[in-house]
Formats: structure tokens, sequence, C-alpha cells
């Protein structure tokens, strides 16, 4: 049983034929051919595939929070200035506390770096220690063999200086002896002058004398000489044979150089005592 519509007045018809067979319609009287209407088939709803239970719940993905940078780089950063600083200037400046601080800062550097995964921290840490451990090694080695020839320069600056008092104490010694002496004549030896207590007998002796050999040389015989005549001169070997003073009868102390100081020597060394 179907029904459907006359086309002519609309009426609803209800026939049990099969379609495109031809009924009258009870109102009109018009005859029409049963339609064809396609049966469409229920749909059922599809039973969703069941997923086997596992007894696994998910798990959450857990995000775990950013680790908070503890100021590794700048340490090694700092510690690799301060190595080249305790290289260069260090030494000049304060030798070895530079480079000390670059060790200390740079070990610190390694030890964040190696708790925060900083890779880009190693390299400055690890120079500034090496540059570090140079300047604390390198540089009083430096500074020594820099300053060692000033060194050196000063003690026989020292020691010239030392000489020279000798003479002019040796030379106040003899003219007060000529001032006592009723002809005003000068000494014939250093023991007069010492013995009359008139200069210390340790001022006979240079700081630089070889042991064993005398330090001065005094030329007697010159109360008539003219006041630039040598009285007292040194040993050629002291001050490392570079020359020596010379004692002159005004009481004037000069150290002469070689090879004038030499011609001296020669030329007084025969009646020198």
């Amino acid at each position: 049983m179907q029904q459907f519509a006359c086309p002519s007045c609309g009426k609803l018809i209800s026939a049990a034929t099969d379609p495109g067979s031809f009924v009258q319609c009870p109102l009109c009287s018009q005859t029409v051919t049963v339609p064809f209407v396609p049966q469409i088939p229920a749909t059922s709803a599809q039973p969703q595939p069941q997923i086997p239970a596992t007894g696994v719940q998910p798990q959450a993905q857990v995000q775990r929070p950013a680790k908070k940078s503890s100021g590794s780089r700048g340490l090694a950063v700092t510690s690799l200035v301060f190595g080249l600083l305790g290289v260069s200037v260090g030494i000049f400046a304060c030798p070895g506390v530079l480079s000390l601080v670059a060790i200390i800062l740079g070990a610190v550097a390694l030890v964040k770096s190696s708790d925060d995964d900083a890779e880009s921290s190693r390299g400055p840490a690890i120079g500034g220690v090496v540059t570090g451990a140079i300047g604390l090694i390198a540089g009083p080695v430096i500074l020594f063999v820099l300053i060692f020839p000033a060194f050196n320069a000063m003690r026989d600056m020292g020691e010239k200086t030392f000489c020279q008092s000798n003479l002019q104490q040796i030379g106040w010694g003899i003219e007060m002896y000529a001032d006592q002496d009723p002809d005003g004549a000068l000494p014939e030896n250093m023991g007069s002058v010492v013995n009359a207590g008139y200069m210390m007998a340790f001022s006979l002796d240079c700081p630089t004398q070889v042991a064993g050999q005398q330090s001065y040389f005094y030329v007697p015989g010159q109360s008539s000489a003219e006041p630039n005549a040598v009285v007292m001169f040194e040993n050629p070997s002291n001050h490392g044979g570079t020359g020596g003073h010379v004692l002159y009868k005004d009481g004037s102390v000069v150290f002469v150089e070689d090879p004038e100081f030499q011609n001296i020597v020669d030329q007084y060394s025969d009646r020198a005592q």
C-alpha cells in the first residue's frame, strides 16, 4: 500500500497495486498511474569498533622547568680577560694577582658550566685558567729578567758611591795630617794617617775588592805637586775592570773610565804603595 496525490485535483489516493498500474481518482474520476517510489532502507547506526582496554592510562606530558642560568658564561669571559691581563700588564702592575684571579674565576665557571650543560662557557673558562697559569708561572720569571739588569746597575752605582766616599774620607785624613805637619808635607804612607787617628782603617777597603788584594794605591811624594796631581787610585780589578776612582791632591774624587784610567795606573804604578 502506497499513497500519492492525484496530479489533476490533488486528492490523496491510496493504492495497493504495483507501481506503473492504473487507478481511478475517487474525486475527479481521472485515471492516474501509480508512481514508482523507491524504498530507501533505514540505515542503522554502525557500531563503533571497541578498543580493548589495556589497563594502561595515557601519560600526561610533563614539561620540565627551564634551568636558570647561573652566569657561567660571564664568569668564563671575565676569567679569560683577567688571564690575558695577567700575562700582558699584570707582570708590571701586580704580578701574580690578576693571574690568580683568572684561575679562580675559570675554575668556578667550569663547575657552573657542567651544572648548566653550557658548552659555550667552557672554552673561555679553560682559556682563562690556562692564561692565568701562564701568567702566574712566567710572570715572575719575566719580571726577574727585566729587573735583573736594572738591579745590577743600581748595585754598581751603590758600590761606586761607597768607594767614592772611602776616598773622600782618605783625602780628608791626608789633608788633616798635612795641616798638622810643620812643613805641610803629605804622609809617607797610609799607616801614618790611620795611626794619627785622622781616618779609620776600614776606609781603605773597597766593597768590590778581590779577596787578598789591595783596594787603593797611595802615591807618596806629592807635597809640592800641583792640586790636580794624583794622590791615590783604585786597584784596576775593582768595579769589574771598567775603570776606577782617582783621588787628587785638591781632595776631589773622580771615577775615570778606561782607557784613561789605565793610563793613570801605568804612569804611577812604579811609585804607588
